[in-house]
């Protein structure tokens, strides 16, 4: 038995392109289901989350540039949040003092603490906040209306308990 006939049917039964035309017609119905269909979309649960972003070593001079209530923002990203405490503590330092290694005080530079409340969705990979997946020990640039830091590490991650 020849697999096409004198009217070049498959195994005489059924023209090449009419099986052609049933595929594309089953494929196009399967992607019309999908898009018609009524099923409701999952919405991912959201809550509040705390964090705080650590600014390490800025000047002193720069305090009062976050205030509470302030957005703060990733950069090239949008809003991550709003501000709800702003601290500042002097930078640590070290130098060798021809035997071992001493920690000093900064007079000058501070670490800025910055606690941010947002609106988040849980994931395998931490909390997702306007596209930006947040973590304990991510590394973000930041701005404010008035400040800007390029190395912001998240700490102190936590979900609001309902």
């Amino acid at each position: 038995m020849r697999l096409f006939d004198e009217k070049y049917r498959i195994l005489g039964i059924i023209n090449p392109l009419d099986v052609l035309v049933i595929i594309v017609l089953a494929a196009l119905a399967f992607v019309a289901y999908g898009l018609l269909s009524d099923e409701p979309a999952t919405v991912a649960e959201t809550r509040t989350i705390t964090y705080s972003l650590v600014c390490p070593a800025v000047p002193a001079s720069s305090d009062g540039l976050v205030s509470v209530g302030d957005p703060i923002t990733k950069l090239g990203v949008g809003e991550i949040g709003t501000v709800t405490a702003v601290t500042s503590v002097p930078s640590p330092f070290e130098q060798w003092d021809g035997e071992r290694v001493v920690v000093y005080e900064s007079e000058l530079l501070v670490d800025v603490v910055i606690t941010v409340e947002a609106e988040a969705q849980d994931t395998d990979l931490g909390y997702l906040v306007s596209g930006v997946v947040l973590r304990n020990n991510t590394v973000l640039a930041i701005a404010t209306k008035t400040f800007e830091f390029s190395t912001a590490q998240v700490l102190d991650l936590e979900a609001a308990v309902d």
